[in-house]
Formats: C-alpha cells, sequence, structure tokens
C-alpha cells in the first residue's frame, strides 16, 4: 500500500507544480493598451455634448490603480461627469481582452477642426487572483473632432445647445406699480434682488452662461457666488444653474434694469431659439423730509431762492404788510419762529433717532436715518450716498457703515454698539467743518435800526 500512495503524491505534486508554472507564465504574458475615440454623430453642434470613450485593454484577469488627468483643449471642455464605467469583452482571435471604459463629456465651443492633445494614463492589470499585477503607462493618440457652427449663428461666444432648456427668473420683493404705465416704487436704501436659474438637457451647469450685472450710479450691485449642480439618471446628464444679484438704491431717482437674452440652439429643430428674463423700471423715493434726486431722477431738486427772489418776496411781503399791518406781521414772525424751530431741531432729531437705531441693532432703521443726517447736516452731505458722506470724515467711520450695508444686504443679525459708540465723535469732527442746520437769513425789516 506504499508504493501507490507514494505515486499518486508524486503525481499529485506534479500537477501542482504544472499549474503554478502554467500562473506563472500567464503572469508574465499579460498585456494592456489604451483606445481613445469620439462616439459622435455628424453633423456635430458647437455647444452641443459629444461623448469621448477612454478604454483600457488588458488580457489581464482585472484592472486596478487607474490615474489620468484630462488635459486642456483649446476651443473646448473635457469634463468627467460622474465616475460610472463600463465594463466590456471584445475577442482579437484566440484571446479574450477585458475592456474599461471611462465615458468623457466633450463640449465644443468654437468651430472647426478640435484636437484633444494626447495625455498619459496609468493602471494595473493581473492575470488571475492571487496574481502579481503589471503595471501599465501609457500614452494616448491625440483624436480630433469637426464641429460646426449652427445656422443663425454668427460669432464663436459661449453658446448652449440641447433639446431641452428652461429658465426661470424671479424679482424679490416683488414691487408692483401704481398704475399700468408708471413704474415701481421703492424708497431710499431698499434692496431688490434678481435670481435666474437655468438648465438643460446634456450640458453640464458648468458650461451654462453667467448673470450680467448691472451696474448704474447710485446703484450698489452685490452678486453672489454661482450655485452649479448636475444630475445624471440613468445615463443622461441634466446640469442647473442658479445666479443671484442683489442691488442697494443708495441715491433717489428713476433706474431702468434691461431685460437679459439667453440664447440656445435647438439641435433636433436647428433652431435658435431666446429666452428672456423680464426687465424692470422703477423709481426710489427718499424718506419724508429728504432731497429727492440722484443718478437717473427725473424730478427737480429743491433750489433756495436767489438774492432776486427775496427781494421780490420783501416787495410782496412789505406790500401785503401795508395793506393788513396788523394781521399779517403777527403771522408771519409766528411762522417765521415756527421755521427756525424746525431748522435748529432737524439735525438733533436725526441724530437721537439714528443713535437709538444703533442701540436696537435695527439695520434698516439705522440706516435710513443716517441716511437723512448726512443728507441733512449742511451742504457737504447734501444728494451723496452714505458711503461717499462717510468717506470723507472718518476712515473707521466708513468702515462701521460698510458693514451695516453688508448686514442689511445679506439679511443678518447686526451689532450697531461699535457704531452708537463712535457717533458722538464723529458727529463733533463733523460739527467743527460744517454748522449742524443750514442757515436761513432775511433782511432786516427795518435798516435804519440795524
Amino acid at each position: 500500500m506504499s508504493k501507490p500512495s507514494t505515486a499518486r503524491r508524486r503525481c499529485a505534486l506534479f500537477v501542482l507544480c504544472f499549474i503554478a508554472f502554467q500562473h506563472g507564465q500567464a503572469a508574465a504574458e499579460v498585456s494592456g493598451e489604451i483606445r481613445l475615440q469620439f462616439a459622435a454623430e455628424r453633423p456635430v453642434w458647437v455647444g452641443q455634448q459629444v461623448t469621448l470613450n477612454l478604454d483600457l485593454l488588458t488580457t489581464g484577469f482585472s484592472f486596478g490603480d487607474q490615474q489620468f488627468l484630462l488635459p486642456e483643449v483649446s476651443g473646448g471642455f473635457l469634463l468627467q461627469t460622474d465616475t460610472t464605467t463600463l465594463k466590456l469583452t471584445e475577442r482579437r482571435g484566440s484571446e479574450t481582452w477585458q475592456v474599461l471604459r471611462y465615458p468623457i463629456a466633450f463640449f465644443p465651443q468654437r468651430a472647426g477642426r478640435l484636437e484633444v492633445p494626447a495625455f498619459r494614463v496609468s493602471f494595473s492589470a493581473s492575470a488571475g487572483f492571487g496574481q502579481e499585477p503589471q503595471r501599465f503607462s501609457v500614452l494616448t493618440e491625440p483624436v480630433s473632432l469637426d464641429v460646426t457652427r449652427p445656422p443663425g449663428i454668427e460669432d464663436d461666444g459661449l453658446l448652449v445647445t440641447s433639446a431641452e432648456f428652461d429658465l426661470r427668473a424671479t424679482w424679490s420683493p416683488r414691487l408692483m406699480p401704481e398704475a399700468d404705465d408708471e413704474p415701481a416704487t421703492a424708497r431710499l436704501g431698499d434692496a431688490i434682488t434678481l435670481k435666474v436659474t437655468q438648465s438643460a438637457a446634456d450640458i453640464s451647469g458648468m458650461v451654462l452662461p453667467g448673470l450680467p450685472v448691472h451696474r448704474a450710479p447710485g446703484l450698489a450691485a452685490y452678486p453672489q457666488a454661482p450655485r452649479v449642480e448636475d444630475k445624471v439618471a440613468r445615463g443622461t446628464l441634466r446640469g442647473a444653474r442658479t445666479d443671484s444679484v442683489t442691488w442697494v438704491f443708495e441715491q433717489a431717482g428713476r433706474y431702468d434694469f434691461p431685460e437679459i437674452r439667453y440664447r440656445w440652439f435647438d439641435p433636433a429643430s436647428r433652431q435658435v431659439r431666446e429666452s428672456l428674463v423680464p426687465g424692470l423700471a422703477l423709481t426710489v423715493v427718499a424718506p419724508p423730509g429728504g432731497p429727492v434726486g440722484g443718478a437717473g431722477s427725473q424730478s427737480a431738486r429743491w433750489a433756495p431762492l436767489s438774492s432776486w427772489g427775496w427781494v421780490i418776496l420783501l416787495a410782496l411781503l412789505a406790500v401785503v404788510a401795508g395793506v393788513s399791518w396788523r394781521y399779517l406781521v403777527p403771522r408771519l414772525i409766528a411762522f417765521l419762529r415756527h421755521r427756525k424751530r424746525r431748522l435748529e431741531a432737524g439735525e438733533p432729531a436725526l441724530f437721537k433717532t439714528a443713535l437709538r437705531a444703533c442701540r436696537h441693532h435695527d439695520a434698516a432703521a439705522a440706516y435710513t436715518a443716517l441716511s437723512r443726517w448726512a443728507q441733512e447736516f449742511g451742504t457737504a452731505g447734501a444728494s451723496k450716498s452714505l458711503i461717499a458722506f462717510a468717506a470723507g470724515y472718518d476712515p473707521a467711520f466708513r468702515q462701521s457703515v460698510e458693514a451695516l450695508q453688508r448686514a442689511l444686504v445679506d439679511g443678518v443679525a447686526w451689532d450697531g454698539g461699535q457704531l452708537a459708540d463712535m457717533l458722538p465723535r464723529v458727529r463733533r469732527q463733523l460739527g467743527s467743518r460744517h454748522p449742524s442746520a443750514p442757515a436761513v437769513a432775511l433782511a432786516p425789516l427795518n435798516p435804519g435800526k440795524a
């Protein structure tokens, strides 16, 4: 019984050695290749998504440690929209090759022949489970693609080519005009926001155009960072981009926001289409007691009477006084005294209101009160924005006012304690340069006693 048992052991040992030898040979004979080609139908339009297939091929059993960096393409964008791969096989004679495919999105933005330059791809492959993997590093061949400009498009600017394009735009708050043929009305210091969302099929949100920012004197613009989102469902890409801009009205007057046109090309109908963001016209008015004017204002500013105007006024008053001396003069004196009290109390009242709003951390009330205070505090501040007024006197005061404006625009909590502590010092500094209220002087009624 010992001889047959020994023979069986020798036979099993021979089989194991043979299998190990074959596995070693297979591991030594693993091959690897790279293939790069466009999967595109003709014609290919500017702005249309085209799939560029990157195939990793090997005669081995599995892949590992894949690495590559997409190059920059002159006249287009290469994007790997997701990490999805396809596993395929193909026969070459008696050999079976394993294929790992990476679909890459290409967005041409210029007509003509575009070329994807060579780039390096690395991966490893093994002959079987437990075998030592072999490393491959291959430089791809450049590939080119002919791109056609859509009919009706004269330039090579950024173009969206998609069978489905959706545009949504909202103004907030929604300002309603008082009449159909009149613009809407806002108040000095108010803010308005335009939000635009685009979405398109077979397009990444990264290649959708941005929102242009309207600018005008007296209008502070604060564009927000865009929000880009791509969704892939069953191999279909849909990209979206949301832009928003907030404007703050720093001067009273008329403002016209133009409509915005988004152009896109429908490859199914081969037509250029447009989607519009409606424009907006509105009039910004100053708070009661404040001057109305500024950039784009259609209303006339109040101007003090000239010297000849005062002469005429005094002559008329003299005639009326001569006719009804006992009735008109006492009331005229009372009117002048009342007007003087109003002028003297104007600046202190506005300053007290602004100081109280800062101490209560009310950003909207503080901005409005400080704007009125700056406009009433002498000729140096008249018809200027609060930022421009503060810049002419104290750098720290300007920084505090800018912080107030940012809090008002962003809608976040604001601490007005620092600005409240600073206001008395700023007031003293301003008072040393300008009177607290504009002087209104009348010629003496009896020059002989002056």
